[in-house]
């Protein structure tokens, strides 16, 4: 059986006490290799453009000289591109990749995602922002964080499944290589036809390895027996990079316990984190029973599923997001409806008509080292470093949403406020998705409904197609 000694599995709900658990803990299954399916069901929408990528310092040194920090900014789509909870992934080289799911055209691209039903996929695009490949499932659907990329380039795709029936939705994980091309793909569907049979996340170790987490109604076999349910528990399973599994662990499923909201990061040393919440009794996160029947829970697990540290946030405040960096230190934000404490001393305030945004930076061992909210929504956190990006929107007194791009310091001070100074947003618009790269480089995308600055580019939306807000999805990539 494959192991990487280095990897450490952060299962995180996000805030309360810590508790001292047994690393020798088992997970639910561990096993050597599985079936795989082969069958390649993705679509060549776009001539394969040969990957040329142009450093990020060249990129920079042009940006530098137009006085435009701006690689490049684009209008995705309709909102259905991103579905809620985007990925967007800046690679070293520059290229960015990001998860789609639209009914509409994606502009630029060559597109048969409009297939009647609509479909998920993946698009990249070279550091110029010119599109290299766009990978399109009909009937799938992506929703809450589930794309990674992996060192060697690789796509690491979830989505829902309802290829059978739209009352059958089941989970497909697969694995694209650099090009686009698909090495293999699973598909882990119940016995029971089910609607809350979804995934909420993938992440990619630095070996290439890939941890899924999925919400299940009934027992699922991800390639080692059946694990997981009834009461809609959420499994985290490990793959190596030949699609077999190597171990599950089933989180909130006694006596019809639920585990839900999951959200997984990872650091490019190998480690991952997740934060999750549950309800309908107490829970076993590995220290004995926690002091709630419901709320949020932070999980740190080994390189083998055992359970490390935990931590408990009341029910109502919800962790969104959340990643760890190369010392360990884990950031998660989320957005509460409940004041509560997140252990460095004063609540952080909210209500039922007030929801406050919020971060929390834990050190390794789980003790909270700062925190900060504010009136909106926060709906993904990153480091740099040590530093931290967090995106969503701010809430004003008139109700509507201003996007929110904020750095925080390694103490929790606040380097840059809301959108740089050459960004000009407009309001009601948010961001849903961010990624750093190891130059300092940022990519995000988000909604919008009205022209949108990015330096000497602005976006304009595309007509409403509904009363909805919001009309049109965005991606932008700088140098700052």
């Amino acid at each position: 059986m494959r192991r990487v000694v280095g990897l450490l599995l952060l299962v995180v709900g996000c805030g309360g006490r810590v508790g001292d658990v047994s690393v020798d803990a088992a997970p639910d299954a561990t096993v050597d290799t599985s079936d795989a399916a082969t069958a390649d069901t993705s679509i060549d929408v776009a001539p394969e453009t040969v990957d040329s990528t142009l450093p990020d310092s060249a990129v920079a040194e042009a940006a530098d000289a137009e006085r435009d920090p701006f690689v490049w900014a684009r209008v995705l789509g309709q909102p259905g591109t991103l579905g809620r909870g985007p990925d967007a992934v800046i690679e070293p080289s520059g290229r960015t990749t990001f998860a789609v799911m639209s009914n509409a055209p994606f502009p630029g691209f060559s597109d048969p995602c409009v297939l009647g039903a609509g479909g998920a996929g993946v698009a990249r695009l070279d550091p110029t922002g010119t599109p290299l490949f766009l990978r399109c499932y009909e009937k799938e659907f992506y929703q809450g964080g589930t794309l990674a990329v992996a060192p060697d380039g690789a796509v690491w795709l979830g989505t829902y499944d309802a290829r059978v029936g739209s009352a059958d939705m089941a989970v497909t994980l697969r694995r694209l290589d650099a090009k686009g091309a698909l090495a293999w793909e699973r598909t882990l569907r119940p016995k029971t036809p089910s609607v809350h049979t979804n995934v909420r996340g993938v992440v990619t170790t630095a070996a290439g390895e890939g941890i899924v987490a999925v919400h299940l109604v009934e027992p699922i076999d991800f390639g080692g027996g059946l694990v997981g349910g009834p009461g809609m528990p959420a499994v985290v399973a490990k793959y190596d990079a030949t699609g077999a599994l190597l171990w599950t662990r089933t989180i909130a499923n006694e006596s019809l316990r639920r585990g839900y909201n999951t959200a997984l990061g990872a650091t490019k040393t190998g480690g991952a984190v997740v934060v999750g919440a549950w309800f309908g009794g107490t829970i076993d996160l590995g220290a004995g029973p926690t002091s709630l029947t419901e709320g949020a829970y932070l999980l740190a697990l080994n390189a083998t599923g055992g359970p490390l540290w935990s931590r408990v946030l009341p029910y109502g405040a919800d962790c969104t997001s959340v990643a760890a960096n190369d010392k360990g230190e884990v950031v998660t934000a989320g957005n509460t409806s409940v004041p509560f404490d997140p252990g460095i001393g004063g609540a952080i305030l909210g209500t039922k008509d007030a929801v406050m945004a919020f971060v929390v930076v834990y050190d390794p061992t789980g003790k909270p080292l700062w925190a900060t909210s504010w009136p909106g929504v926060a709906n993904v956190a990153t480091f740099a470093g040590s530093t931290v990006w967090v995106g969503g929107a701010q809430r004003s007194s008139t109700g509507l949403d201003s996007p929110r791009l904020t750095h925080f310091a390694a103490d929790g001070t606040t380097l840059g406020e809301a959108w740089p100074g050459y960004v000009t947003p407009p309001s009601r618009a948010t961001v849903q998705g961010l990624s750093v790269d190891p130059t300092g480089g940022v990519a995000i995308v988000g909604f919008f409904n009205s022209p949108l600055s990015f330096g000497k580019t602005t976006l304009t939306p595309l007509p409403v197609a509904e009363t909805s807000w919001p009309s049109s999805t965005f991606a932008a990539r700088w140098v700052p």
